[in-house]
């Protein structure tokens, strides 16, 4: 299960969110702040040890106003982040939210829904999947609708190589539209 789980986890952190309060249980390196990734992935670098790095967002924080050194102020610029335009709320907590809905409060649904690829509809399955059809002709034509017949050519694209030739002739390369 946490297989199938952890592809998702990234696409979900995305989506998480913060409302920033006093600012003492913000990472300011590691934490979604201002973007929809932290700033550590932003920088991309990865001859800077962040493990030293273990700053708080309380600490840019003064009497409910941002107060960036001019040193740090630097990286906010040089990656477009205006902290100016992060509304603070003054004797609060932080809050971390789930951005995609307005109650900003996870459930297994919402990440479910916001996870999900949503590809365009086929036009092929209402005509395939019906009673009159054999599932053993409906499985046939899923395959070649999706072009997954195990020909040479298919095989590989997923970087197996070998030669290969039509068993009838024997000259040209097996292929779907050779087949047909």
């Amino acid at each position: 299960m946490w297989y199938g789980l952890k592809w998702a986890i990234p696409m979900v952190k995305q989506h998480f969110g913060w409302i920033v309060g006093d600012g003492e249980d913000i990472d300011l390196w590691r934490d979604n702040l201002c973007a929809s990734v932290s700033i550590k992935e932003l920088v991309n670098n990865i001859n800077i040890s962040y493990k030293q790095m273990k700053a708080k967002v309380s600490c840019i924080i003064t009497n409910g106003k941002w107060t960036t050194p001019q040193d740090l102020l630097t990286v906010p610029s040089r990656l477009n982040i205006d902290l100016g335009r992060i509304k603070i709320c003054r004797g609060r907590r932080d809050q971390k939210i789930w951005e995609p809905y307005l109650h900003g409060k996870l459930s297994t649904q919402s990440a479910h829904k916001t996870v999900r690829q949503k590809s365009t509809k086929q036009w092929w399955p209402k005509y395939l999947f019906r009673e009159v059809i054999h599932p053993r002709n409906a499985l046939w034509g899923w395959i070649l609708c999706n072009n997954v017949i195990p020909t040479y050519e298919n095989i590989k694209k997923k970087g197996i190589s070998f030669t290969s030739r039509c068993c009838l002739y024997e000259e040209a390369e097996e292929s779907v539209y050779h087949h047909f």
